[in-house]
């Protein structure tokens, strides 16, 4: 259970709940739900939740993921670190095929393992 968006910015409304749950093959099953709230337009808060496939893989010693409905399908590598069930997800370097998120060394996710 992952919370992404630009953690880095306190107050920000692009949190994300992200649930991927990974199998042995190289697929996952990716569970997200968008939290927005209240904005200009908007005279009040709701959150859609949305559901589908992706796969990972391993490139040195960095966990990388691909889904469709995480930032349109692009790909991102990520360094990890874990402290007990707590783990944190730093983008590792970005290229062409990166999310508009990207940036190397920024916190993309924060959540616990279960």
């Amino acid at each position: 259970h992952l919370e992404m968006g630009r953690l880095d910015q306190q107050g920000s409304n692009r949190l994300i709940n992200t649930v991927i749950e990974l199998h042995a093959d190289g697929t996952s099953k990716v569970t997200l739900t968008h939290y927005y709230f209240q904005t200009y337009h908007s005279q009040y808060s709701s959150t859609r939740s949305e559901s589908g496939d992706g796969h990972w893989w391993i490139e040195g010693d960095r966990w990388c993921h691909q889904s469709d409905i995480i930032n349109y399908g692009t790909k991102d590598c990520y360094d990890l670190t874990a402290e007990g069930n707590v783990v944190r997800l730093y983008y590792a370097e970005c290229g062409a095929d990166s999310s508009t998120l990207c940036k190397t060394g920024r916190i993309a996710a924060e959540g616990e393992v279960k």
